[in-house]
């Protein structure tokens, strides 16, 4: 059932029994006293046009007087409205049909429809998207239709060099009803080539700077990026059509564009069914290191016939190995995770097993590709653009948040969320990509981190409670090391340790702790270099939550060790010896242990009350990976440790929820209202409304098929 209903805390609770598509109570942002009203539409795709952020504001809607549709009659394919809506609700149903709705309407009026044959619609639509008064709706099967309103046109795409557009007297809009046409008029709408199918599963256009003015409609011309099952079509804007072979790319694509980046994003299976994400320049399709135009460095020509090309060499490669290897080819890798080689090998800080079909569209929006899977909920990528192997990456579901990770996560424990307390007595489980369970000796108990917070505090650690992991990772022997976690604790009897590492190898020790004196956040090692918070007047033993962060690695030969509270760097010491933490295997959680064997310095001393916790313990690191400029991707740098703190401390907060609503994790649609900063996600139980990394609302009814958000207003199927 698709719901137009409002956003927030105040939010109307939805009205499942209304059936059909049903518009709800819109709160707070748009120029409409109350939208409630409904349709019996049975949709299949779902748009949102705000004709405001169109190149002219909107303005090309007071100049279409002379047009066609603008003189039509009120009849069953078209309302009482001359002039087009502000704000349209454009939703494609299973006969055949795209209907506009007048979101400046409170009742959502049916401005025009399009059906049928003669409206070129000769399939269920299958994807929708508008800019600058053009509508692109596809079709399985019969390619993709263009309606333009300001120069008064239907036109379509396909893949047959013989119909791919007609344009004529009879193809005015209002032809749409009555009009005998021929669909192999070989006049193009479109100055282009073919469709790599007619099949056509997503569209998205965007209009990037410079962009040349359409002649037919006074506008910019915008990118229109085709996703159909045999591959992509990037129409650019100076009409020429980019093609070639399916690059990989399956039925199930999905996209995404990134106006402000001149990319677009392409999900993928790869030949071996991984699952991948590419971001592509929309000028000349070189496939995209990072998302800033600006960094060429590991950029890549994708070819016709399936070769890759840098632009500094101009060297030709097979990229099979992107699709086969690593796992199946199930790699966020091919996003963010290149080696400097380009796209082979990418490295395991990016590979993330069997996170399934990306959702209907991808987003990418709050400096992060935001991205719903089939089978662990929400996936957040935070680009980092000085070394992108160094990103951020965050996992969200029904049960779980696992906080940012940084770069080569090799564990990230106690984001179990749900809001229910309880003991463990077996697994404490790792949200990295490793999957590196914790195993629990003892018993450990958690509790919600706050009143009414979904996310998990754990206590309890002492000499025999406590959780170990002891899958071995290299973490090089100039130690390139990062350890961070929130704690709240009013102990203050002797060192408490958030978490520590040991190689068995090495017999050599690091970890995060609050020291014995003052209380002071402490990052020690047993090369005998510890760093400790200079503050001597800030003792956090007070009970409150805080957060601290300790990364060691070698900067050109030179070690340098800092200390972050609260997001600020507190202390820093370089030239320190080295440690080598190539076979480190004990990733202990709220203790320490000198030899492997003994339990020291457990986090609050075994307390139990709800002063004492621990939450989101994370590790990362390794051998130092593609430097640039200074940087180490292996461990964070203070502008994304600051991040990581902003964002989790709101974790914290009374009553905050952090989970998809409900026991779902698969993520069936989602969308991004750049009005109000929230985003919408849709699962079989319901919607859940994030600002940030919290939760602030959710709906009761299952969404199905799409998820459309502007302007305050949210449709849902």
């Amino acid at each position: 059932m698709p719901n137009l209903v409002g956003i927030g805390n105040s939010q109307v609770p939805t009205n499942a029994m209304l059936g059909g598509l049903a518009y709800k109570d819109s709160v707070g942002e748009i120029n409409i006293d109350k939208i409630n009203t409904r349709s019996g539409d049975n949709a299949t795709c779902i748009f949102i046009y705000d004709t405001t952020q169109d190149s002219d504001g909107g303005a090309w809607r007071k100049k279409c007087s002379t047009q066609s549709w603008f003189t039509e009659l009120p009849n069953e394919h078209r309302g009482q409205r001359k002039d087009f809506p502000s704000l349209a609700v454009i939703v494609g149903t299973n006969n055949k049909e795209i209907t506009i709705y007048d979101g400046d309407d409170p009742n959502l009026s049916m401005f025009i429809r399009f059906s049928g044959n003669n409206a070129i619609l000769y399939n269920n639509p299958t994807c929708i998207t508008a800019i600058n008064g053009c509508l692109y709706v596809g079709q399985a099967s019969y390619g993709l239709a263009r309606y333009n309103f300001i120069g008064d046109s239907i036109g379509r795409f396909r893949s047959s060099a013989s119909s791919r557009g007609y344009k004529g007297p009879d193809r005015t809009i209002a032809g749409r009803i009555n009009s005998v046409h021929t669909i192999n008029i070989d006049i193009k709408p479109f100055d282009i080539g073919t469709l790599q199918s007619n099949t056509v599963n997503d569209v998205y256009a965007a209009v990037v700077p410079g962009a040349p003015v359409d002649e037919d409609t006074g506008l910019p011309r915008p990118y229109v990026v085709v996703h159909s099952s045999n591959g992509v079509n990037v129409i650019k804007d100076n009409g020429i059509n980019i093609t070639g072979t399916n690059h990989g790319y399956p039925s199930s694509l999905k996209c995404g564009i990134i106006p402000e980046q001149e990319a677009f994003l392409a999900h993928h299976n790869g030949a071996t069914s991984g699952n991948n994400i590419d971001v592509i320049s929309l000028r000349d399709q070189y496939r995209l290191k990072g998302v800033n135009p600006d960094d060429f460095a590991g950029m890549g020509y994708l070819m016709s016939n399936n070769t890759y090309k840098t632009r500094a060499t101009g060297t030709s490669q097979r990229v099979e190995p992107i699709h086969a290897t690593n796992g199946g080819g199930n790699e966020v890798g091919r996003y963010y995770g290149y080696g400097n080689d380009g796209y082979y090998n990418p490295p395991a800080p990016f590979k993330w097993n069997s996170w399934g079909s990306a959702c209907r569209n991808l987003l990418h929006k709050e400096d992060a590709l935001l991205m719903g899977t089939s089978n662990k909920g929400i996936i957040r990528i935070c680009e980092h653009h000085e070394n992108l192997q160094g990103a951020l990456r965050l996992w969200q579901h029904h049960s779980a948040c696992s906080g940012w990770m940084h770069g080569n996560s090799v564990g990230s424990y106690l984001g179990g969320a749900g809001g229910s307390a309880g003991t463990e007595t077996s697994t404490l489980f790792d949200y990295s990509q490793e999957g590196n369970n914790a195993s629990v000796t003892g018993t450990l108990t958690y509790a919600p981190v706050a009143d009414g917070a979904d996310l998990l505090a754990y206590k309890g650690f002492s000499s025999s409670n406590y959780g170990r992991a002891t899958e071995t990772h290299d973490l090089g022997d100039s130690a390139n090391v990062c350890m961070m976690g929130w704690f709240k604790t009013t102990y203050t009897g002797n060192y408490q340790y958030l978490c520590s590492i040991r190689d068995s190898s090495s017999n050599q020790n690091m970890g995060l702790a609050l020291h014995t004196t003052g209380g002071h956040p402490y990052f020690y090692d047993s090369s005998g270099h510890g760093i400790y918070q200079a503050n001597t007047e800030n003792d956090i033993r007070d009970g409150q939550w805080h957060h601290i962060c300790g990364t060691r690695e070698n900067r050109g030969g030179t070690a340098v060790k800092t200390l972050y509270v609260d997001g600020k760097m507190e202390a820093q010491a370089s030239g320190i010896q080295t440690i080598n933490m190539r076979n480190s295997n004990q990733f202990n959680i709220g203790f320490y242990s000198g030899d492997g064997t003994t339990i020291s310095y457990p986090m609050g001393n075994g307390g139990t009350s709800d002063e004492y916790g621990l939450a989101l313990v994370k590790f990362s690191g390794g051998e130092q990976v593609g430097a640039v400029n200074g940087y180490n991707a292996s461990v964070p740098t203070e502008q994304q440790v600051r991040k990581i703190f902003h964002d989790e401390r709101k974790l914290f907060y009374p009553n905050a929820k952090c989970t998809l609503y409900g026991s779902s994790h698969v993520v069936v649609a989602q969308d991004y209202d750049d009005s109000t900063g929230i985003y919408y996600v849709g699962t079989s139980a319901g919607r859940s409304d994030f600002r940030g990394l919290v939760r602030i609302n959710n709906t009761t009814t299952a969404v199905t098929t799409a998820i459309a958000a502007r302007r305050g207003l949210v449709v849902e199927q």
